[in-house]
């Protein structure tokens, strides 16, 4: 390739030059570039094509077909094979790519503690090879498995984990501070009332302490299925001897404390299987 002098002569002796350039056109040259050739589960990689041409893209079964873009997003649900077909006058190129699919966390929480203000609790993440817990207040560390936690008031943590492959997960957790005045009143939130003597009943043992006291149960439409002021651990997810659907239920429990009404409003989960 270059510029080059042409001259013509004709028959009669009379001739002209003149100056030509001559580009040397080159194959498509696929190539494919990536972050990384590992994707964890569930997420995503770009993928970047270069060369001369027009691209198309295929996946290993020929499902995905992309034509165009210099650019695929692709979302592995597997170890696969990526292929780059770039085109051009002088013929066609193909590239390709292998990607694995990289395990992510499972991160799982410990118990949510109920506590007062200053007092202390731990807590507990496991899954991951390295944590943060969002925010990091009220903490005696934010990167660790296993912080200690006093906090002045209820606050939600958001906790990050990321294992070996760089790869994460997230999970939350809410820590609630009660009341200095509030009853240590806290009954389980599920029943599972099926007749075999477990968990059949919501049970609120600590109304032994309270013998005044008042529970109302409502629907999620704000109807009342139950009440009681002298509870005795006996509702069991039914309605008038009928059975209530499965599903979460608001229950209003109010509690004299220092001859004051103390009003707990929480929900109960009725389990059916």
């Amino acid at each position: 390739e270059g510029t080059f002098s042409v001259t013509v002569t004709d028959g009669q002796g009379c001739s002209g030059a003149a100056a030509v350039e001559v580009a040397q056109n080159t194959g498509p040259n696929a190539t494919i570039t990536a972050a990384s050739q590992g994707v964890c589960e569930g997420g995503s990689l770009e993928l970047l094509a270069s060369g001369n041409g027009t691209f198309r893209w295929l996946d290993a079964s020929g499902t995905l077909e992309v034509t165009g873009p210099a650019t695929a997003l692709v979302m592995p649900e597997i170890a696969t094979v990526y292929y780059l077909i770039g085109s051009n006058d002088c013929g066609t190129d193909t590239s390709s790519i292998s990607l694995s699919v990289l395990p992510a966390p499972e991160i799982s929480l410990g118990e949510a503690p109920r506590l007062r203000a200053g007092e202390s609790a731990s807590l507990l993440a496991t899954g991951a090879d390295q944590y943060e817990w969002i925010p990091g207040i009220y903490l005696d560390c934010s990167d660790c498995p296993d912080p200690s936690v006093t906090p002045d008031s209820s606050i939600a943590y958001l906790v990050v984990g990321i294992n070996e492959n760089g790869c994460r997960d997230t999970a939350s957790l809410f820590v609630e501070v009660l009341d200095k005045d509030a009853p240590p009143i806290d009954p389980i939130n599920t029943i599972t009332p099926n007749g075999d003597g477990v968990n059949d009943f919501f049970v609120i043992p600590e109304l032994a302490f309270y013998p005044e006291h008042k529970l109302s149960i409502f629907n999620r439409w704000g109807d009342v299925v139950y009440e009681s002021r002298d509870y005795q651990g006996e509702w069991n997810g039914t309605y008038n001897g009928k059975e209530l659907p499965a599903g979460t239920y608001l229950y209003v429990l109010v509690v004299e404390v220092s001859g004051e009404p103390y009003v707990i409003r929480k929900t109960i989960t009725v389990i059916r299987e």
